[in-house]
Parts: C-alpha cells; sequence; structure tokens
C-alpha cells in the first residue's frame, strides 16, 4: 500500500508540473504537433504567412530602405492576432504591418494549467525582405533577434558605366531594441519599490545573494525579463509625440559598439500637512537623464536635476537647522538649497557615474 501511495504522488507530481508550463498557441497546420514541437511550428508557419502577405510600400523599396520594423503583438484567448506596438521608419511600414496582422487567421490560444491565457510577442522584421530567412518568433518581447526581409520587385541595377556601390550586408544590421539599458552594466536606480520587487525573483534562485546592491541591468535578465515587464505597459500610439511620451527614449543612438539615450523628466507633486499653518506642500522637479554604453563592458549614466519644493514643518526645521556654508539649509536626501518664495527651497543636483565590467555576466 505504501509503495503504490508512492507511486500515486509521483505520477501526481509529474502531472502537475507539465500541467502548470505554458502552452504555445495552436497555428493553422500544427494541430498534430507535440507541446514540444508546437513553438517551432508556430514560428515557421506564422512567420511564413507574414512573409507571404507583406508588402513592401513603392517608396520604401524606391528609396532603397534598409531597417527594421518593430512589432509587438498578442494573442488573445479567443485566439486572435492583437498589435499592441509597431515602430518603423515609414508610416506606409507600420499600416501594412497591422495590415498584415489583420489577416492572420483565428487560431487556439496559448494555455497555462489547461486555461486560455494571452501570449505576448515581439516580431523584428528587417527591411528589404527575405523570405529564403525564416528566424523564430519571440515570446516575451525580446526584440533583439531579427528577420529579415527581401523587396518583392528588384531594385534596378546601376548603369555600367557608373560604379556600383558595394553591397551591405544585412546580416549585420543593428540588433535593436526599444530598451537598450535593459542589457547594459548599468546600476538600477535604488528605490524601494523597485529592489522590493527584484528581490523576489532573485530569492527563487539558489545561487543569488539579494545583500549587495545596486543591482545592475544585464544581471537582473537572468532572473526576470526586463524587456517584458516595460512592453506590457506601451500603448498603441501612432504619433511621434504620443511614442514618445509613453513608449520611447526621447531621443536614442544604438550602434552595434555603443549606445546613448537621452530623456528629460518631469515630476510635480502637492500635498498638504495639517500641523501647518502653510496652504499646501509641493515638489517640482526638472531634469534630463544622458545614458550610454561603448562597447559591451563601459557604461555611463548623468542626470541633472532642478527642483523646487516646499515641505512639511518639521522637514522645513531640519533643513534651517543644517545649513552648512554657503547655503540656506540642507533637503533630506537631495543637498544644498536656497530660499525660494514663501517658506520653499530651490534644490539643484547632479549624479553621475560610470560602470566598467572586465568580464562577461
Amino acid at each position: 500500500m505504501r509503495n503504490f501511495l508512492i507511486l500515486i504522488f509521483g505520477l501526481l507530481t509529474i502531472y502537475v508540473s507539465f500541467a502548470q508550463e505554458d502552452v504555445y498557441p495552436v497555428y493553422k497546420g500544427c494541430e498534430t504537433d507535440s507541446e514540444i514541437t508546437l513553438e517551432s511550428c508556430f514560428n515557421e508557419q506564422l512567420t511564413k504567412d507574414i512573409l507571404n502577405k507583406f508588402k513592401t510600400p513603392e517608396n520604401v523599396i524606391a528609396d532603397g530602405y534598409s531597417g527594421t520594423v518593430n512589432v509587438i503583438f498578442l494573442v488573445n484567448r479567443e485566439g486572435n492576432f492583437e498589435v499592441l506596438y509597431v515602430n518603423a521608419a515609414y508610416k506606409e511600414l507600420e499600416n501594412e504591418a497591422r495590415r498584415v496582422f489583420a489577416e492572420l487567421p483565428r487560431i487556439q490560444p496559448a494555455t497555462y494549467n489547461g486555461r486560455p491565457v494571452e501570449m505576448r510577442f515581439g516580431m523584428p522584421i528587417n527591411i528589404p525582405l527575405n523570405p529564403q530567412n525564416i528566424p523564430p518568433v519571440v515570446k516575451k518581447q525580446q526584440i533583439e533577434n531579427k528577420i529579415e526581409v527581401v523587396a518583392e520587385e528588384p531594385v534596378p541595377a546601376p548603369p555600367v558605366t557608373t560604379p556600383a556601390k558595394p553591397q551591405k550586408d544585412i546580416t549585420k544590421t543593428v540588433q535593436q531594441t526599444l530598451f537598450p539599458e535593459d542589457h547594459s552594466a548599468l546600476n538600477i536606480p535604488f528605490t524601494h519599490q523597485k529592489y522590493d520587487e527584484l528581490g523576489l525573483y532573485y530569492n527563487r534562485d539558489e545561487n543569488s545573494h539579494t545583500g549587495f546592491k545596486p543591482y545592475q541591468y544585464d544581471e537582473a535578465q537572468h532572473y526576470v525579463d526586463l524587456d517584458a515587464q516595460k512592453t506590457a505597459l506601451l500603448k498603441d500610439k501612432q504619433s511621434w509625440g504620443g511614442k514618445k511620451l509613453w513608449n520611447e527614449h526621447f531621443f536614442k543612438v544604438q550602434h552595434p559598439d555603443y549606445w546613448f539615450t537621452i530623456d528629460p523628466v518631469v515630476d510635480l507633486q502637492f500635498g498638504k500637512d495639517n500641523t501647518d499653518n502653510i496652504n499646501y506642500t509641493y515638489n517640482n522637479t526638472r531634469a534630463i537623464q544622458i545614458q550610454g554604453g561603448l562597447g559591451k563592458k563601459f557604461n555611463f549614466s548623468t542626470s541633472f536635476y532642478e527642483s523646487q519644493g516646499r515641505f512639511a514643518g518639521y522637514v522645513t526645521d531640519f533643513i534651517r537647522t543644517h545649513n552648512p556654508l554657503g547655503s540656506q539649509g540642507t533637503v533630506p536626501g537631495r543637498g544644498k538649497g536656497k530660499g525660494f518664495k514663501t517658506m520653499g527651497y530651490d534644490y539643484p543636483v547632479a549624479e553621475a557615474y560610470i560602470s566598467y565590467s572586465p568580464n562577461e555576466m
């Protein structure tokens, strides 16, 4: 009887461990595949359909454009494809990508523990198109991999008398990502909310230690998909301003050997301290943040903050009683400040650091 119970428990454990894994969506033509081969079949059939339907706009072909169309989409619980985000240099390319995904067939949705769930994917499509190259679609928005594509119509060859330009090696196309910092050795900004969340992922691993801080982005990627967390917050914006406000870095340069981003930052807070006679408290911050990397080992970050604030009475008392030479007080956690309007303080701050990782993570 004891051996029988052990056998039943072992079988139950195996069943539960398999039943609670993600099962990929079942694409048209993959109905007979096993769970092990569903992913490769899904990738292959989906990519073939997209390449067959995708028509490169005439102006893109005429311009000889070479670049990437980044598409982030999901398969919902009903098995329909929904585009969450598209980014390309040409509006026509974005519209074409949306048209193609709208025409994809309804399929069987992904499941978790036997229940239909949404599953998100990233598909960077490189232009010009190349139907001979069919790389996998990437789950969880890891959009660094690429899909190469060839134009449907051949570009006319230059006249014989004109020296031909060297053919561009499309295999060296820059691997674009919306969040290059997530794959760098930069420090993750130290906030209790973020580090408490990351601690949950670190503590699941037997060979990790949460006592060493700050964490680095590329190190954290071993425990949690940071790209997926951010991509889940993207909004479907079409205008340049909408994309920059909600989804993208304000300015970004990305190359295989270097990258950097520039972002403006604003923060406005209001509050009330009932123990004081002032009408309200506030903190108004404008800032600019510059981050970048040279190669894979050297990274840098610098931020400039200009803030004005009026604080609760006990904070103001602390500021006034801690006034080093050349200032009218010390704002806790920020530094020297000077008087600003009625009971307020003006306190600029500049922060910067460089990061060098001599070994591979």
